[in-house]
């Protein structure tokens, strides 16, 4: 909320009416929804009141060129690892730090980035999702940030070159919400040429099942391997233990640290909830 405040540069008559009625909402709300459910229905009286669908639309547009800039030297890294698509899945999992609701500048994130892909992670199921790859014959790949869209798309060209009759969907939010990726994204990319692309219906922070379209649910249900990027993709998807989901992220809070038993700030490939 502030954040938007600021982006906005709103008047301080409009922030504080834009403050009471977001507070005012959070002390009504329903906290056995999940995160990504509050987030959303947040989100939506934020654009309401405010009259911007997507205020975060420019910067998006700006993080998607600054890693579109770098595309061709983070192929190349991932070229030169003693094991491309073991490489392609760290730099992925590292650029989960992309994130632009934070404060950091892009260019020390992609140092971080850059040192991550070539150090371990805390939770790594990454053999066990290799070997599930091999024997699949779909995978639904659920996007995360705006930003680190351009790793998705390098690790999932890794997957298609190790497993080239593996048939890849990649899923985007159905509605502008934060700095989350949505179908121009994925356009903006070129996401498209390496992924056939679906939106999911929702405008949640995640993939908040029961809110996403039926298209999209049954791509869900009939895919062999889900692989969900991102926190806001886990806290809404850790309580679906009936699919094959491995999650790739950085652990981003306590709450998360604790559930998973890693450290804030180490990266995680995680095959559902230990």
């Amino acid at each position: 909320m502030y954040r938007v405040i600021r982006l906005l540069d709103m008047d301080e008559l409009s922030a504080r009416h834009l403050v009471s009625k977001v507070m005012a909402f959070l002390a009504e709300a329903d906290y056995s929804k999940t995160n990504s459910e509050i987030m959303g229905e947040t989100w939506k009286l934020i654009t309401r009141e405010t009259g911007q669908e997507d205020p975060y639309a420019e910067i998006k547009k700006r993080y998607n060129r600054m890693l579109l800039d770098e595309e061709e030297e983070l192929r190349l890294s991932v070229k030169r690892s003693e094991d491309p698509l073991c490489g392609a899945l760290r730099l992925e999992a590292a650029g989960n730090q992309i994130d632009f609701a934070g404060s950091r500048e892009v260019r020390f994130v992609m140092e971080e980035v850059y040192h991550h892909m070539n150090g371990t992670q805390a939770v790594d199921d990454s053999g066990q999702l290799f070997e599930d790859l091999k024997d699949a014959k779909s995978v639904l790949y659920i996007g995360d940030n705006c930003g680190e869209i351009v790793l998705d798309k390098l690790f999932i060209e890794e997957i298609r070159k190790q497993y080239p009759d593996l048939s890849v969907t990649y899923g985007v939010r159905g509605e502008p919400i934060v700095n989350d990726v949505t179908i121009l994204d994925a356009r903006m990319t070129g996401m498209e040429r390496v992924a056939e692309v679906i939106e999911n219906g929702s405008g949640a922070l995640g993939t908040v099942l029961s809110d996403t379209s039926l298209q999209f649910r049954n791509v869900f249900e009939k895919a062999d391997v889900i692989i969900s990027k991102g926190q806001g993709n886990f806290e809404s998807l850790s309580e679906c233990t009936d699919k094959n989901i491995y999650h790739l992220m950085m652990v981003k809070c306590e709450r998360i640290a604790g559930i998973l038993k890693a450290p804030v700030g180490e990266l995680i490939c995680c095959h559902g909830v230990r």
